[in-house]
């Protein structure tokens, strides 16, 4: 097979190689979701599982085929778990806290908690308003 090197091909194979790192780049920085599926940024999931409401703060998430969804924290922890019964939240647009959105879709007899870290935890206790 006989490639001819012009200037033409030259200018061809540039372009590629520039549309597909701009392409590349823009694919890997895309907020805390990755770009397949549409951009979503939350800050925090509401996780409800056996009596107990857990605040997430997020680092990263994914979700899968199927209602799986895997929530990264700053710190690295990973949680997989169901779209079932997890909530995301983003505190960005509004008065909203996570704290108040986790009460809301509470059921009342759930204790509340809210991981910072891995060594450190906050619980509240739901009030009825």
């Amino acid at each position: 097979m006989n490639i001819k090197i012009n200037k033409k091909n030259i200018k061809k194979f540039c372009a590629l190689a520039a549309g597909a790192t701009i392409t590349l780049s823009t694919l890997s920085g895309c907020g805390n979701k990755d770009m397949w599926d549409t951009n979503y940024t939350f800050t925090h999931a509401v996780i409800i599982e056996q009596g107990k409401t857990t605040i997430v703060p997020i680092k990263q998430w994914s979700d899968y085929d199927g209602e799986q969804i895997q929530i990264i924290m700053e710190d690295g922890n990973i949680f997989l778990t169901s779209t079932f019964n997890t909530k995301l939240f983003s505190e960005k647009n509004g008065s909203l806290t996570a704290e108040d959105f986790a009460i809301s879709i509470s059921p009342s007899e759930n204790e509340i908690g809210y991981i910072e870290r891995q060594d450190t935890s906050k619980v509240m206790k739901k009030t009825n308003k």
